[in-house]
């Protein structure tokens, strides 16, 4: 499952909701599935050091994110390796880590923030059960998003590169695709963990903030 960071630590009340409702919905939703064994692999993985996370920049959470997922793929064990048989992963743990993350799911692509913004969407945003509805999100992180314009084609002509349009900056950031969107609350559920991976879903079904995604 995926990886969510917690970086913001004024509204303990808000974030347990919110914690508790993203565990409770998954158990749920692979409790009543055609593979409800799959349970016993539900691992969704909070980050809450508040001396580490707490305002942290998307830079700094995508760094803390690599050392993570490199870690990851060394204690990757027999079983691990049997699963990849036949899709020549096997051949490339751990490189793997540095060559295609994706090939290994979203858990490995991208992780969740939970910032001040991001709270504040969902403070309103709960009844009983615990669940957060409207427009209650989070933002999506593309942990390996270029975000310098030197990471962009070098032989690109000043006349191509001047037809882009340049978009308010976010981030510094004036393209089109800033590495982050908003994902509403409400769909952070097994279908988008599992779904939400590669290249091709993020450039399908990105949408720049402010815009949310529904899922």
């Amino acid at each position: 499952m995926g990886v969510i960071y917690r970086c913001t630590y004024n509204d303990e009340a808000t974030w347990q909701h919110l914690k508790q409702w993203i565990v409770d919905e998954n158990r749920e939703s692979i409790a009543t599935s055609k593979a409800p064994t799959l349970i016993d692999n539900l691992d969704i993985v909070f980050f809450e050091d508040r001396a580490r996370f707490d305002g942290a920049s998307r830079d700094e959470l995508r760094v803390h994110f690599k050392e993570w997922r490199a870690d990851q793929f060394t204690r990757l064990g027999p079983a691990d390796l049997e699963v990849m048989r036949g899709t020549r992963l096997g051949e490339l743990v751990p490189r793997i880590t540095m060559v295609h993350p994706e090939l290994m799911g979203s858990r490995f692509q991208q992780f969740i923030e939970v910032d001040e913004e991001s709270l504040h969407s969902m403070r309103e945003g709960f009844d009983e059960p615990v669940r957060p509805y409207g427009t209650g999100h989070v933002d999506l992180v593309y942990a390996d998003w270029p975000h310098d314009l030197e990471d962009s084609d070098e032989d690109e002509s000043q006349e191509e590169y001047e037809d882009y349009e340049v978009f308010e900056p976010i981030d510094g950031c004036t393209e089109e695709n800033v590495g982050w969107m908003k994902v509403v609350a409400t769909g952070l559920g097994p279908p988008f963990f599992f779904l939400s991976y590669g290249i091709e879903w993020w450039q399908e079904s990105y949408v720049r903030p402010p815009d949310v995604l529904y899922i």
